[in-house]
């Protein structure tokens, strides 16, 4: 038995939780899975001429959201998800508590897209960049603490 390994009762039954480093590979993997499918998403979106602007406050002109923002909220959503799942680790069915967890959390950010003063072609791309970052980081993370 390591110090990974949690005992629970008097049995002999261990769960084997994840690594620090195997958990963080993974967030980082699929951070930069997601970071590059996001941004791909964002110059698509550009081409096909959805203008990638919010108002950032009331009365100002509209700022442009630069395709490398995508990223970098996919980087910052990976390190959300890499202390979630160090947190759920080293829990019984660690992996499903993982996803139902981060999968409310991203139906939950779906809203804050539509929340927004942008145009509704920019409000669906803003909404899709976020199940976009989801469906990477999670899939990554919960294979990563699956025991």
């Amino acid at each position: 038995m390591n110090s990974d390994d949690l005992v629970i009762g008097s049995d002999e039954f261990t769960v084997r939780a994840a690594s620090t480093k195997t958990i963080a590979i993974a967030a980082l993997l699929g951070g930069v899975v997601g970071a590059v499918a996001n941004v791909v998403l964002a110059v698509v979106a550009k081409a096909m001429d959805v203008p990638l602007e919010v108002v950032q406050s009331t009365g100002k002109e509209p700022t442009e959201i630069p395709a490398a923002a995508f990223a970098f909220a996919t980087l910052i959503g990976a390190l959300v998800g890499f202390g979630i799942a160090k947190l759920l680790s080293k829990r019984i069915d660690a992996s499903k508590k993982f996803v139902m967890v981060t999968g409310a959390l991203t139906a939950l950010s779906l809203v804050f897209p539509f929340l927004s003063d942008a145009s509704t072609a920019t409000q669906v791309v803003l909404a899709l960049a976020h199940l976009v970052a989801g469906l990477a980081i999670i899939t990554a993370l919960s294979r990563a603490i699956r025991n």
